[in-house]
């Protein structure tokens, strides 16, 4: 794995064909293989895991934390699933480039200065940085408030202005 550039997998991008790249070599996280049910494709996974193309791996805490740590300064890390979390830790530990058509894995990956490629749909044309707020006071709320704790209203999340970077 020494000196090779390894493509590392969220479900997305196996069930949206993203295992069409030649004799590409892939990583997937642990939590991303038990995402996928269908038998068809478990099939296919374990023949790449056999032809050594297909590793699974799990990343390490000091990634994990790195990037819940960047997650939550932009704001997405709300968005994020487990899985999601371990490819982004699994590709910022390894040098991978990801393979998500996930727009919070995609953001979140271009803040942590990680490579990422679409599977199917179009790629985030900009990075953004949110800001989560009560629509009825405009009281600022961290992430994973639903309600605002003053007024009772629902907390919206918005783009920060400043902070949109095209890509």
């Amino acid at each position: 794995m020494e000196g090779e550039t390894h493509r590392v997998l969220d479900a997305s991008a196996v069930l949206r064909g993203g295992l069409g790249f030649e004799d590409e070599k892939y990583l997937m996280p642990s939590s991303v293989f038990r995402e996928i049910l269908d038998p068809l494709y478990i099939e296919k996974m374990q023949s790449l895991i056999r032809l050594n193309r297909l590793n699974v791996k799990d990343a390490s805490k000091k990634s994990l934390t790195r990037v819940k740590e960047k997650a939550r300064e932009v704001g997405d890390l709300v968005n994020l699933s487990d899985a999601d979390l371990d490819v982004l830790g699994l590709a910022l530990e390894t040098g991978g480039v990801i393979v998500s058509d996930d727009y919070a894995i995609q953001n979140t990956a271009y803040a942590l200065g990680v490579e990422v490629e679409h599977a199917f749909h179009e790629p985030i044309k900009q990075r953004r940085q949110y800001t989560y707020y009560c629509r009825g006071c405009g009281q600022r709320y961290m992430p994973g408030v639903t309600e605002c704790g003053i007024c009772g209203a629902r907390v919206k999340r918005k783009t920060q202005k400043s902070s949109v970077e095209r890509l």
